[in-house]
């Protein structure tokens, strides 16, 4: 058995190579796909596809991964074959064959992330699970980043014919990276099994209902910000440059979390973090210059990473113990299945034909509806730890 720095460096790589490659699918795979003439409600309805793909394959992938007994190697063959539907973007000619490529893709890639959790969680501890999993978030980062520097000075079609050949990179070192993992790793089980018919309290299913409506809100960004730096006339090491900085407060968000949960609990920053996100979307719509752009993606401190760590936690205290691994696959897939795919479909429609100003002012106003349905049902979910 490897020796835990070992095993918490390796783990690491994994992570930061395989969102390096998320970082820049939803950053500039997008030039990409309008470079082969796909119109933004065609890049919508890709996207969207790819999240329902992952959401209906991660529960047969993961259990093949048990069921063989040789969950890594599933892991491994996974990677590799998802690596060879990815090259076959290059022969993709329109919204058929790219969704063909893509969403095989994704089928394969959607037992990456169970996997790494459960190994993660299992070896190195829930305590160290966050500082493992940082990793991710630089890797998506400084891809974003990097590409950034490449095509700054490029026209926007010679941007997205680069940008295959660079995701097709990032998808290499991550199949190494997964290669890389140590020998004698354990995990645990990824969906634990629990009692059918579980009754799913009244506070996880309000939660749902606001994560599902503010996460639409996030994909506008997630997909849609490099089209709308484009439709505004952008530079295209903007897109880039705007991620890195959302990524870098991100991070700073994370680290410091311990720090917000001393001030107020969690369901405080549930609302706090919707609140702010209103101003995000509206300052991202309206914003006429490509630094004052750039800086107000230091708003995804909020939109993501704050109300990610503040909605995980309330969860807990709203699920029943023993019962929280199914819940959490199920609230999963409604706030980032549901929530993912009806915002990219819709934001994709949006940008077609009203344009980015108003996909982001559309986004703003989802959140507006997530901060009434959060307030307006708070006494079904708003929980605080007892105090010791």
């Amino acid at each position: 058995m490897p020796d835990a720095a070992t095993v918490a460096r390796r783990l690491s790589t994994a992570y930061f190579t395989y969102y390096a490659t998320i970082g820049l699918e939803y950053v500039y795979m997008p030039f990409f796909f309008t470079h082969i003439g796909l119109s933004p409600g065609d890049v919508g309805v890709l996207y969207a596809g790819r999240i329902a793909t992952s959401i209906v394959f991660q529960p047969l992938t993961t259990r093949i991964a048990d069921r063989t007994g040789k969950p890594y190697l599933v892991l491994k063959l996974a990677m590799v074959a998802g690596f060879i539907a990815a090259t076959g973007l290059y022969f993709a000619q329109g919204l058929a064959s790219a969704a063909l490529f893509m969403w095989t893709q994704a089928a394969f890639r959607s037992v990456a992330i169970p996997i790494l959790d459960a190994t993660t969680l299992h070896e190195r501890g829930s305590e160290n699970y966050g500082r493992i999993r940082l990793w991710g978030s630089i890797g998506y980062g400084l891809a974003a980043l990097g590409l950034a520097s490449v095509v700054g000075s490029m026209a926007y079609d010679q941007a997205g014919a680069t940008a295959l050949p660079a995701y097709l990179a990032a998808n290499t070192m991550m199949v190494v990276a997964m290669f890389w993992l140590p020998p004698g790793l354990r995990m645990e089980h990824p969906h634990a099994a629990v009692a059918p018919r579980v009754r799913i309290p009244a506070g996880v299913f309000a939660l749902m209902a606001v994560g599902a409506v503010h996460w639409a809100s996030v994909e506008a960004y997630n997909v849609f910000f490099s089209s709308h730096v484009r439709w505004r006339g952008f530079p295209p090491n903007v897109p880039g440059l705007g991620v890195a900085a959302a990524i870098a407060c991100e991070t700073a968000t994370l680290f410091f979390f311990g720090r917000f949960l001393k001030r107020a609990p969690a369901a405080t920053w549930i609302l706090v973090s919707l609140s702010l996100s209103v101003l995000r979307w509206l300052g991202t719509a309206f914003a006429t210059n490509p630094t004052l752009l750039i800086v107000v993606q230091g708003g995804h401190a909020f939109s993501f990473a704050l109300w990610w760590v503040a909605q995980l936690e309330v969860f807990r205290l709203n699920a029943p113990p023993g019962r929280r691994a199914a819940m959490q696959g199920l609230y999963s897939a409604a706030v980032l299945g549901v929530g993912g795919a009806v915002g990219t479909s819709c934001f994709g429609w949006v940008l077609d034909h009203y344009g980015g100003e108003r996909m982001f002012v559309v986004a703003a106003a989802l959140d507006v509806i997530a901060v009434l349905v959060a307030v307006g049902t708070q006494r079904l979910w708003w929980k605080v730890p007892a105090r010791a």
